[in-house]
């Protein structure tokens, strides 16, 4: 990483508590600024401490390359030194028990950026875990993750914006996600539980331009939506059961438009039925 440099201004840490306004963490190419108040009964469940943390932070593609060395293969590794700086802000309130993110802000320009906030709950605790976030995010250029990927020339990433929410309660999972590409929009909303392996998902997709993704196909602008329930995910099993319904309003294809399809399915006791029409 090279020449490290760490100052603390106005430190104090005793038996209760650990106040830093004012810290930093430098090295020629990366910088790390934060100030935080914590109490230390904050990161033990039920004790009701308190802790205010706020990190600005930027990482050069050379520190990231030491960093993650051990972790990506080589080809990876090779292409880091042309990554834009990664930079991260980070704000949040609370302790273990609940945690308030005011604000977690990713960028990678000129790839994107991404915010999240809201709250974590039961965060040392994987089975207990709670989460109630709103996400956004925002792709631009993208051929350098198109690179690392190793995609087939065949699949593109567009600019788009994505939005939503997600919650996590009890391992129940539930989510609202949208995209908008141009003229184009797509939305799923579903659910998840765990426990039971039962799911719900809704998609809504509205004019949205395929060929920008898989611009060597003769696919174009799709309307559609779909309908998709059941348990358990192992559809060969005599447990399992899932109803599915899918109407396609409007798609481009070549020169033809293929409008008005109507397809339902459903599968159970390891059999399944497909009606198309």
């Amino acid at each position: 990483i090279g020449k490290t440099r760490l100052s603390a201004k106005n430190f104090l840490v005793d038996d209760t508590h650990l106040v830093a306004p004012d810290l930093r963490l430098a090295t020629p190419h990366s910088h790390i600024d934060g100030k935080v108040n914590l109490d230390w009964a904050a990161l033990t469940p039920r004790e009701r401490g308190h802790m205010d943390v706020d990190v600005d932070a930027s990482l050069g593609c050379h520190d990231l390359m030491t960093l993650a060395a051990d972790y990506l293969t080589p080809e990876l590794l090779k292409l880091i030194p042309q990554a834009p700086p990664v930079t991260l802000d980070v704000k949040a309130r609370g302790n273990v028990d609940c945690v308030e993110v005011e604000e977690c802000r990713l960028a990678v320009m000129p790839l994107g950026e991404a915010t999240v906030n809201g709250t974590l709950t039961n965060v040392l605790t994987l089975d207990s875990l709670g989460a109630d976030l709103k996400l956004n995010a925002q792709t631009r250029n993208l051929n350098p993750v198109h690179l690392m990927l190793g995609l087939s020339p065949t699949i593109q990433f567009p600019d788009m914006d994505l939005s939503g929410d997600v919650h996590l309660h009890d391992q129940r999972y539930a989510g609202d996600l949208r995209l908008q590409q141009g003229s184009g929009s797509a939305r799923v909303r579903g659910s998840y539980d765990a426990r039971t392996e039962a799911y719900r998902a809704n998609l809504d997709v509205r004019n949205l331009n395929l060929h920008r993704f898989l611009p060597r196909d003769s696919v174009y602008n799709l309307t559609c939506r779909a309908r998709l329930s059941g348990v358990g995910t192992d559809l060969l099993s005599r447990r399992a059961r899932a109803n599915a319904e899918v109407e396609v309003d409007h798609l481009r294809s070549g020169r033809n438009n293929i409008d008005n399809v109507r397809l339902n399915a459903h599968a159970r006791n390891g059999e399944a039925l497909l009606n198309l029409y």
